[in-house]
């Protein structure tokens, strides 16, 4: 039995940064009258190259991001910061929290992290002293406790992924 849940970026980011790509790039041609040719230059040696770079950061990444479920325990993929395997003998409580309203939460340092919008992911130590890995899309996570560390993971469906963990651990 293996259930996956995906942790996307929310797609409004994904067109909105398209928008300021398309806007950035029309700037850039509409600011040179110097010509075709030096306007073409500076579209490719500067807006492709970070367009691409933040393509792969906003969609390619986020799009690889899932938190899998077997029989074993759970495991947490999210390229390049985060690869965890939690069995599920570790998992001593599950709950669903907002990282916003709860002061618990807190990321009080961020170790290896992404974030961009609501998304996040990577390692941080929370205000409450304990290091956790956090993979979400939005505020509404599930923690999971694990001996000396948290896993918040907030996939598109966070009720249905904390009632299958609450019922393995039961």
């Amino acid at each position: 039995m293996h259930k996956s849940y995906r942790v996307p970026m929310n797609p409004v980011v994904i067109v909105m940064f398209l928008l300021v790509a398309a806007a950035v790039a029309a700037l850039v041609a509409w600011s040179f009258n110097s010509g075709f040719k030096w306007t073409g230059i500076c579209l490719l040696v500067v807006t492709v190259p970070m367009g691409g770079f933040y393509w792969y950061m906003l969609y390619v990444n986020p799009a690889r991001s899932e938190i899998t479920l077997s029989s074993e325990g759970v495991l947490v993929n999210a390229p390049p910061f985060i690869e965890a395997a939690i069995p599920w003998g570790n998992i001593e409580s599950v709950a669903v929290a907002d990282l916003e309203n709860d002061d618990r939460l807190a990321v009080q340092k961020a170790k290896r992290i992404m974030k961009f919008g609501a998304y996040r992911s990577g390692v941080v130590t929370l205000k409450s002293g304990i290091e956790a890995v956090l993979l979400a899309r939005s505020s509404r996570v599930v923690c999971l406790k694990a001996g000396d560390r948290a896993y918040l993971l907030g996939p598109i469906n966070v009720d249905s992924l904390a009632e299958e963990c609450s019922s393995k651990i039961n």
